[in-house]
């Protein structure tokens, strides 16, 4: 199994699906679970530490429910907004958000 399909596994997500959409400082992933886009980022834990990413899912559900229109920070199977993907040595930091509806974004045009 891939790093990217055993993290979509931890928040239920269809393996079949996983796909690629942006490799830069952070892997990007979209996955679908039951039909429904979702966006897997994963970061090495020594890029960004555990804390910093948390700090910002604690802003992203401030924004979400005071109405500004962002992706929204869903829970793993296990409760979690951030779950630890162990690949040898190295430890990867994972989080998954609801897919917006819209036009995306393409930065490298």
């Amino acid at each position: 199994t891939t790093t990217p399909v055993a993290a979509a596994a931890l928040w239920g997500g269809d393996a079949n699906s996983v796909k690629l959409i942006n490799d830069g400082i952070n892997l990007v992933y979209r996955f679908e679970i039951n039909g429904e886009g979702k966006y897997l980022r994963i970061t090495h834990s020594k890029i960004r530490p555990a804390e910093d990413i948390e700090a910002s899912i604690d802003y992203q559900l401030h924004l979400f429910k005071n109405n500004a229109p962002i992706c929204l920070p869903i829970h793993s199977k296990s409760g979690k907004f951030l779950e630890e993907i162990v690949q040898g040595e190295l430890t990867f930091l994972v989080h998954v958000t609801n897919e917006v509806p819209g036009k995306v974004i393409d930065l490298n045009r």
